[in-house]
């Protein structure tokens, strides 16, 4: 028959303390701008929210097992913001999407003997 398990991973992080850049200014040597950063960590990014679910089933096999396994990572399909770019005047500030920002759909399978 075979062995099935279901599994859910919950995690959730206050914003991470972030220097923001509150203007630029203009280098007299070759009109190179740089950034003017304000109090250090006086802003936060958003809080993190991220639930994972897993369903797996185990075979026992004569030489050993084989798990299948279907996983859904972010089911919230949250756009949580690990950091912020800034555009080259430093005017505007966009954020960057972690990595598992996207709802990802992963299928596999795992054999041992």
């Amino acid at each position: 028959l075979g062995e099935w398990e279901v599994g859910l991973t919950g995690r959730y992080g206050t914003g991470r303390p972030v220097t923001p850049v509150v203007g630029a200014d203009s280098l007299a040597s070759g009109g190179i701008i740089v950034p003017r950063y304000g109090t250090m960590h006086s802003e936060r990014l958003p809080d993190y929210v991220r639930l994972d679910g897993r369903l797996s089933r185990l075979v026992r096999t004569g030489g050993g097992i084989v798990i299948g396994y279907v996983e859904a990572l972010n089911l919230l399909d949250r756009a949580n913001v690990g950091g912020y770019t800034y555009d080259a005047a430093y005017r505007h500030r966009e954020p960057i999407r972690t990595f598992f920002s996207d709802r990802t759909l992963v299928l596999g399978v795992e054999a041992q003997f």
